[in-house]
């Protein structure tokens, strides 16, 4: 039992459970106003969510039944004080019983008790009402703190898959194309629906998540890049067009560096440059009047750009190989008279091998076609037997 109230304590035993009050009142507005205790109250829960949901929320209502019945209370004591500028003996009496003794009666709810509600005919103290206030609230509150540790791991992850299968649609419609994103569109939202109608009793599949969103990621990166392309196609055809004309002008070098060095060097079939510009100036007018989606467009489109740049560097890279043959040409030919001059020194000229070796090297050396490969097979076993 409370230590009763003296004259001079009233005011201040008042001016504390105002303080109370306040708490209390604040602790449940910040609860109504907490975005998950929110949403659960408005959402159709189920399963293992619903069952604990629903006990929480019988104790959010005997949390403001408590509430209703502290404030009637203080609203009693407060009228009572209000009585006399000093307090009297039958105001303290009246007070002492409504602020610490046993005095609120609680009404029945009805055919369903409520968990924390005490019987009818049971009183309570303002002290008793807070004890049970605080339970509830706990009860409460930790299924509102479960639920939000749920949510804030699975739903950014979730809404980034909801934002990407929405941008998909965006951008398939202004193409024109379906969306084609299989079941991955189906699996978000049953993975959606599940974390937020029964969050404590399913589990993310978070390995399926990570191959959905995946999924979800790549259509949508050809999908942005299909719209680049539809956007901008006429600068890429222009582009192709000027890159096209480089590549003709880069085989046209290879096709007059073979000219002029198969007139000189014996060249395999192999050697002759390829009209890869007029391969690509095909692709790309076929590009134009195709009938195909953007997506398969864009694809292409880019194929063609890497292949322009390919083939540009391979028709340079092939005149410089040809011209190169000419190079390696008077490269064996001089190592071809070094070697002679040594042999004259250590008076081998007249050796009937090196003599051999010399005429058959300068022969192929210096007669058109040149076979460039025989040629420096014979240079080779010369300065080897000039060197023995």
């Amino acid at each position: 039992m409370s230590t009763p109230i003296s004259k001079d304590g009233v005011d201040h035993a008042l001016k504390a459970r105002r303080a109370e009050q306040d708490r209390i009142s604040e602790s449940l507005l910040t609860l109504e106003s907490n975005t998950t205790y929110q949403l659960l109250d408005g959402s159709a829960l189920r399963g293992g969510t619903l069952v604990r949901w629903s006990v929480a929320k019988d104790a959010a209502t005997t949390m403001w039944a408590l509430n209703d019945a502290y404030r009637r209370t203080m609203r009693r004591a407060e009228d009572v004080r209000a009585r006399r500028a000093r307090v009297g003996s039958q105001e303290l009496a009246e007070l002492n019983d409504l602020l610490s003794a046993p005095t609120i009666e609680i009404p029945s709810p009805g055919s369903k008790p409520l968990t924390l509600l005490p019987a009818p005919d049971e009183r309570i103290s303002l002290d008793e009402v807070v004890d049970r206030m605080e339970v509830a609230f706990r009860q409460v509150m930790e299924v509102v703190e479960a639920v939000d540790a749920v949510w804030s791991a699975a739903f950014p992850r979730l809404d980034e898959a909801a934002a990407a299968v929405k941008e998909a649609h965006d951008l398939a419609g202004e193409l024109g194309e379906s969306p084609a994103l299989g079941s991955a569109e189906d699996e978000v939202r049953a993975m959606r629906e599940a974390a937020l109608l029964d969050p404590l009793g399913a589990t993310l599949p978070t390995a399926r998540l990570d191959q959905v969103l995946a999924a979800i990621r790549s259509r949508l990166a050809a999908l942005r890049a299909a719209a680049a392309t539809m956007r901008e196609y006429g600068r890429r055809k222009e582009l192709l067009t000027t890159a096209i004309a480089r590549v003709a002008g880069a085989e046209q070098q290879a096709r007059l560096a073979h000219t002029e060095v198969a007139a000189k060097i014996l060249l395999p079939a192999t050697a002759r440059p390829q009209d890869g510009a007029g391969r690509l100036s095909a692709e790309l007018e076929s590009i134009d009047a195709s009938a195909e989606g953007w997506s398969a467009r864009a694809d292409r489109l880019t194929a063609l750009e890497h292949s322009a740049v390919e083939a540009e560097t391979r028709a340079l890279r092939r005149a410089g190989a040809l011209r190169g043959l000419l190079d390696r040409r008077e490269e064996l030919r001089g190592r071809l008279l070094a070697s002679q001059a040594k042999a004259v020194r250590k008076r081998l000229a007249e050796d009937p091998e090196a003599s051999r070796l010399y005429d058959e090297a300068r022969q192929l050396l210096w007669t058109a076609p040149c076979d460039l490969n025989r040629a420096a097979q014979l240079v080779e076993s010369y300065s080897r037997e000039v060197n023995r």
